[in-house]
């Protein structure tokens, strides 16, 4: 019991740590693109957030997995829920008259496990309806005009989401999502405006080359102060990659600019891309209704 009791109290300590260490905000973000189909969308908040501080979206206990056609690797450390304890049904007294209720006497942890912490038959597709905020994404004409699908996935501990592209521009993209941020779908948006671009060059990454996680972060901050959903946050990505690289002035200038000037051209293309779109549709309105 003593061992029940003081797990239980390391759980809720967690949850204040997080709140004291500024992760509540960004944790917390990832828990509303739960798939309605997996068990964990069904529990409370507070269970939905203890797994995704400990880095992951789907949990389950061994059988739920075993259900499923998964198994837990050998070696893995559980992560734990709070389960409420709960007492036999007493009778209550409403306004509405008589009824029965089960008293909560506490809570008892309960070991649960992530996706990447197990092996076995691969899970259904995320279905879109799972994803309510990504109908509702500002700028995703945008994507749906350069023939790049948007939709949600699990979170898996490391990726708020991604670009994924298969080759070429020309070739098939995607982009993830695993957390409901506009700063997020921004970031992902501006990395396929880049490779529009020729920006994204794996096998030209030097020093004197901008990364494209930089161009990314600064593109976000710039779409979103645009957008008119730029939030207190500090964007000092940007500034910190300037000042790590440890150049001369005038070198660290040059840097910057290279920044500006490939950051500007993905965002300006996204936004003129938007217009395009949007002047488009109205023109296919305009004839409809003619």
């Amino acid at each position: 019991m003593t061992d029940t009791r003081d797990r239980a109290q390391a759980i809720a300590a967690s949850i204040l740590d997080a709140f004291r260490d500024g992760l509540i905000p960004k944790t917390l973000a990832t828990t509303f693109l739960i798939p309605l189909e997996i068990p964990s969308a069904r529990w409370s908040l507070r269970n939905r957030l203890l797994i995704a501080l400990a880095g992951h979206h789907d949990a389950r206990g061994f059988r739920q997995w075993k259900e499923v056609g998964r198994s837990v690797r050998k070696g893995e450390r559980a992560c734990y829920i709070l389960k409420p304890r709960v007492g036999p049904k007493v009778k209550a007294t409403e306004e509405t008259g008589e009824t029965e209720v089960a008293p909560v006497y506490g809570f008892v942890p309960v070991a649960v496990f992530g996706f990447d912490q197990t092996e076995g038959e691969p899970l259904p597709e995320i279905s879109e309806s799972s994803a309510r905020f990504l109908e509702e994404l500002p700028l995703r004409t945008v994507a749906e005009h350069w023939d790049i699908p948007v939709a949600a996935m699990p979170f898996d501990g490391a990726h708020a989401g991604f670009y994924k592209t298969y080759g070429s521009p020309e070739d098939r993209k995607e982009i993830r999502l695993a957390t409901a941020s506009q700063k997020t779908w921004c970031h992902e948006l501006v990395h396929a405006a880049d490779h529009r671009l020729g920006g994204l060059r794996p096998h030209d990454r030097g020093r004197d080359r901008v990364p494209e996680e930089i161009v990314a972060e600064l593109g976000a901050a710039t779409l979103l102060e645009f957008l008119g959903l730029a939030t207190q946050e500090q964007h000092a990505a940007s500034w910190n990659y300037l000042l790590h690289q440890q150049l001369s002035p005038s070198a660290t200038l040059t840097l910057a600019h290279q920044l500006l000037e490939r950051t500007s051209a993905a965002v300006a293309l996204i936004l003129d891309t938007a217009a395009e779109v949007s002047v488009g549709a109205d023109v296919t309105e305009s004839l409809v209704a003619a």
